[in-house]
């Protein structure tokens, strides 16, 4: 359950980061030209980052179950955000490859910083339901 927790947060996450990259592309980068989006992109980018999280997390979970050492939770964290702001950044004009390397890097960062937090439950509850609270709020508004 815990894989699949942390993949559902770490997609949202990542397709928020992927949202800030389309306004910004479209608002400062480029102009205001039609990129094709349609009005309910800033919460359907979320919500499609974590259900493509979701299979990795399932993935997981499956493969931590069957063995018996189970994945360490910093791994996890980082593979999941890897993905998530992998995923983000292919929207940037870089190399497939160079986007990769600069995610596995933040990935690595940030997982080391959520794990030396991870004793703290209730704040990892908190931003899960601020999470969705956000996907909730930016779906009315669309």
């Amino acid at each position: 359950m815990t894989a699949i927790l942390l993949s559902i947060s770490c997609g949202l996450a990542g397709g928020y980061l992927g949202v800030a990259i389309i306004v910004l592309k479209r608002y400062f980068w480029f102009g205001p030209k039609n990129y094709g989006n349609g009005d309910d992109f800033p919460w359907s980018v979320p919500v499609g980052h974590a259900l493509l999280l979701v299979i990795v997390g399932l993935l997981l979970a499956a493969v931590s179950r069957r063995q018996p050492r189970p994945i360490s939770l910093r791994a996890g964290m980082c593979l999941f955000m890897t993905l998530a702001i992998w995923s983000a950044l292919l929207r940037l004009p870089l190399y497939g490859v160079s986007s990769l390397v600069l995610a596995t890097g933040l990935a690595w960062q940030i997982s080391g910083g959520v794990t030396a937090r991870s004793q703290r439950p209730r704040l990892a509850r908190y931003t899960l339901a601020a999470l969705f609270g956000l996907l909730v709020t930016l779906a009315a508004v669309s």
